[in-house]
């Protein structure tokens, strides 16, 4: 009885591994995947409609997140227009797993939010690395010189297809990095749909 107990317990273990992430493909990260448009470097983007709120009050709550999403939104804050903002922030979720060992690697995302009344364009590029500085071993790197798309290397199919595939060693955080872009989009949301905005009557 116990030897099937553990044997279930195992498979189960084994099992929930086994799970692919939704943007792998046979365990393999394409660049596809990790990008809507690759040629604007553009990770996600999506329309949401809030039906009952005006442009203005749309920018006034977009403005209200980023106030408690970033430490100081007067620099993460590049442009603002009635109809558009555009934030430039840094994100630690990206790292490079060599050895068994995790190395974050700070990464620039600009976040684009175009708006109109009852709806929203929400956009997240690929902004290229945070400045890398010198160590022992290697060269400091300038911010912006490498893009997610660099980590990706062309590679030719059996049937003689070329596509472009990601190495292992970093695919588990392109996909942290992406995960965590989506869990930004649904804080955003979820902040446009509450009635808890900050108030000034206190």
């Amino acid at each position: 009885m116990k030897k099937l107990l553990f044997a279930m317990t195992f498979f189960v273990i084994q099992s929930s591994f086994a799970q692919e992430h939704p943007l792998l493909k046979d365990g393999k990260l394409y660049i596809d995947s990790m990008f809507m448009d690759n040629s604007n470097r553009l990770i996600y983007s999506k329309v949401v409609s809030f039906d009952s709120l005006t442009q203005s009050t749309l920018i006034k709550k977009t403005k209200n997140w980023a106030s408690t999403a970033f430490v100081n939104l007067k620099e993460v804050m590049v442009s603002e227009t009635e109809d558009q903002l555009v934030f430039n922030y840094v994100t630690d979720a990206f790292y490079v797993k060599s050895l068994g060992l995790k190395s974050a690697i700070s990464w620039y995302v600009r976040l684009v939010v175009q708006v109109k009344d009852g709806k929203m364009k929400i956009s997240f590029f690929d902004d290229g690395n945070v400045m890398m500085p010198a160590s022992q071993y290697v060269s400091a790197t300038a911010a912006r010189a490498i893009k997610l798309s660099d980590y990706f290397k062309t590679e030719t199919t059996e049937d003689n297809k070329e596509v472009r595939i990601t190495k292992k060693m970093h695919t588990g955080g392109l996909l942290a990095l992406h995960d965590g872009i989506l869990t930004t989009f649904d804080n955003l949301k979820k902040s446009i749909l509450s009635k808890d905005d900050l108030q000034n009557d206190w």
